[in-house]
Parts: C-alpha cells; structure tokens; sequence
C-alpha cells in the first residue's frame, strides 16, 4: 500500500472503533472535560448497568478520554477524499 493508501485504511479503522461515543465540544474547559471522563468511567464500571446490558444481550465497550482523543485524532486527520467520501455517502 502507499502512505496515502495507508492513511485511508487507518481513518476508517479509528471511524469503525470508534463506535458511538459520548462527547464534549472542542475546547472543553479542562475541569468540566475531567469531570466528564471520571464520571463516564464510574457509570461505564457500575455493575447494575453492566448487568443490564448483558441481560439485554447489548456489548458495551469503554474507551477512557485519551484513548478516544488518539481515535479522533486519527479520523480528523485523515486525507481529503476519505472526508468527501463519507460526506457523499450521507
């Protein structure tokens, strides 16, 4: 594969891993974005919803704030035409 082959695949790898996020604006204020990641990750390890979820057959994945930060990172960078062939997809 060449380099801009390469970037393509890795963008919709990180799009497909991604899966459906809870997220915050650009530019959150660091104590509200903190406050958000430690609570998604308390709700994410409370074993009533973990429970719930398995009982209803539903997978739930959690990927702490970084982890998603380095995901976005990776769709947000992606070369122009995997943006403009998603955009004519929709």
């Amino acid at each position: 594969m060449t380099d801009e082959q390469r970037a393509l695949v890795d963008a919709h790898l990180a799009l497909i891993e991604i899966g459906r996020p809870l997220v915050g604006p650009p530019g959150m204020e660091e104590g509200a974005k903190s406050c958000w990641r430690e609570a998604m990750a308390a709700v994410m390890a409370n074993p009533d919803l973990l429970a719930a979820a398995q009982q209803q057959e539903r997978e739930l994945a959690f990927l702490g704030g970084e982890e998603l930060d380095g995901l976005v990172e990776r769709i947000v960078t992606a070369p122009p035409q995997y943006r403009e062939l998603l955009a004519g997809m929709y």
